[in-house]
């Protein structure tokens, strides 16, 4: 069985600096395709089916609140707040599991490699949570 790993974003734009959000790193490909077949996309429905997937099937927490109240880490909660802090989460992680991992150090006799993430370019910068 893949071990369940973690994806913490935090956001470097000061609009939304100080949120944090884990997340997990691998989840079954069907919702991964929903959610990338979402991005971009100018169709309501599509993006909203990918939200209430990723709020609900990859988010694991976060610290997001709205008038001081703490927000649900669900799909409802990825619903409430606003179309750009929503869709940057979404593409940032989209981007994050997608990218192919450097190995880390030299590779093993055996052939295979050692892969780990670690940041993203942007306004979201991925660090591996466990």
């Amino acid at each position: 069985e893949e071990p369940a790993r973690t994806y913490r974003l935090v956001f470097e734009d000061p609009e939304f600096a100080g949120a944090e959000i884990i997340c997990r790193r691998r989840v079954p490909m069907r919702a991964y395709l929903q959610m990338a077949a979402a991005e971009g996309r100018n169709d309501p429905g599509a993006v909203e089916a990918a939200l209430r997937v990723f709020g609900d099937q990859v988010m694991e927490s976060w610290n997001v609140q709205h008038d001081g109240q703490p927000l649900p880490a669900d799909g409802e909660g990825m619903l409430d707040i606003s179309p750009e802090f929503s869709m940057l989460i979404l593409t940032s992680w989209l981007a994050a599991v997608a990218e192919v991992p450097s190995p880390l150090g030299p590779a093993s006799s055996d052939g295979g490699t050692s892969a780990e993430a670690t940041t993203l370019t942007g306004t979201a910068s991925i660090s591996p949570g466990n």
